[in-house]
């Protein structure tokens, strides 16, 4: 399930960074930490579209209001760590079947 979600919600983060800060797919990319290319495939919903997440409004706006920071370049890495990490427990709160075992952040935090 991480193979899944971890590209959604990526995908979700650059598809707002471009379409709604006006930044290109390069600058997305360097925001995200991934290559242009990965912002491309996100783009074009070949990569990162589950419906699970794509479809939650309460998702959706969080996406928002972290896109919103990243672009503020007010957030050193381990603020940004922090903010991704408060989307992740929203999508864990709303009990979506997300293997978190495996992940860095979760396992600091629980």
């Amino acid at each position: 399930m991480v193979v899944e979600f971890l590209p959604t919600l990526r995908a979700m983060i650059a598809k707002t960074l471009i379409e709604k800060h006006k930044l290109t797919q390069s600058d997305a990319a360097s925001k995200l930490g991934v290559t242009q290319s990965a912002v491309s495939q996100y783009r074009r919903s070949l990569r990162g579209n589950s419906t699970k997440l794509l479809d939650d409004k309460t998702i959706s706006e969080e996406i928002e209001n972290f896109a919103s920071k990243l672009v503020s370049d007010d957030l050193d890495i381990h603020k940004k760590t922090e903010e991704l990490y408060h989307v992740c427990a929203v999508i864990l709160r709303k009990k979506y079947s997300v293997n978190i075992d495996n992940c860095p952040i979760c396992n600091r935090k629980y």
